[in-house]
């Protein structure tokens, strides 16, 4: 029986989330550095494959020093780890949304029209949430779920969000683009993050799924940047006097 290779530290971290790296970090964890160049690259290749992870962009594409994001490669069973997860209630690792831009207690309880009830506010919780997994420890949150824990769904807002295309992938798209429109270097920011589509309690969900990021992630607040952090189940917003404190606690966790 062949053996599997040991698993480097980059490798641990993201069969539990998502982990920015390049290939050359790969490589020099297994102290390969030395080896010719593409018998490096296949070692590696095999692996990311035995361990069941995979990098995005992957490897072939671009030099290895360009920045990746190192995760688990998708698996069946996802309904089981969400309904899981879920049922672990909210913490410092995991939040729920019940929708990303739809305020639904204006739209439900208050039966303000649909097309009335997009609300930045909403959207900008979803995103200091994501930012600040990004900032600390990574984490993991679901839209589509109430504060309760129940199934609410997403189809609710796809009028909302995307109108003309109604289904997850749109919404999708809508998600990843206003992180691209909100954070800085948003490109790379949205690259820690896993969006899959679950089906729960007769309705979709998102499971999404937050990496920590080497680099910082800062979100753009009309003239302002802030940087946001998980404080417990919490996000909080950093001020300059703390950066010193916070720069300290964050060589914990990268």
């Amino acid at each position: 029986m062949q053996t599997r290779p040991p698993a480097s530290q980059s490798i641990v971290d993201a069969l539990t989330r998502p982990v920015e790296t390049t290939a050359a970090h790969l490589i020099a964890e297994y102290n390969w550095s030395e080896r010719d160049l593409l018998d490096a690259v296949a070692e590696l290749q095999g692996t990311l494959n035995s361990w069941g992870v995979e990098l995005e962009p992957p490897l072939g594409k671009y030099d290895l020093d360009q920045p990746r994001v190192l995760r688990r490669q998708a698996a069946a069973g996802i309904v089981g780890k969400a309904a899981a997860e879920i049922a672990g209630g909210e913490g410092a690792e995991c939040e729920f949304k019940e929708s990303i831009y739809l305020d639904a207690k204006k739209h439900l309880l208050g039966g303000v029209a649909l097309e009335k009830c997009g609300s930045e506010k909403v959207l900008f919780s979803l995103l200091k949430t994501i930012a600040a997994f990004q900032n600390t420890a990574g984490g993991t949150l679901f839209a589509g779920v109430a504060d309760d824990g129940s199934a609410v769904g997403l189809e609710r807002e796809y009028p909302l969000v995307c109108p003309k295309d109604r289904n997850f992938d749109h919404w999708e798209l809508f998600l990843r683009g206003k992180i691209e429109q909100h954070f800085c270097n948003g490109k790379a920011a949205t690259a820690s993050v896993v969006v899959n589509r679950v089906e729960l309690g007769g309705c979709e969900i998102a499971r999404i799924q937050v990496g920590a990021r080497r680099g910082l992630t800062v979100v753009t607040e009309g003239t302002s940047e802030v940087l946001y952090v998980r404080g417990g189940n919490r996000t909080l917003s950093v001020t300059p006097s703390e950066l010193e404190q916070y720069f300290e606690l964050r060589k914990l966790y990268l």
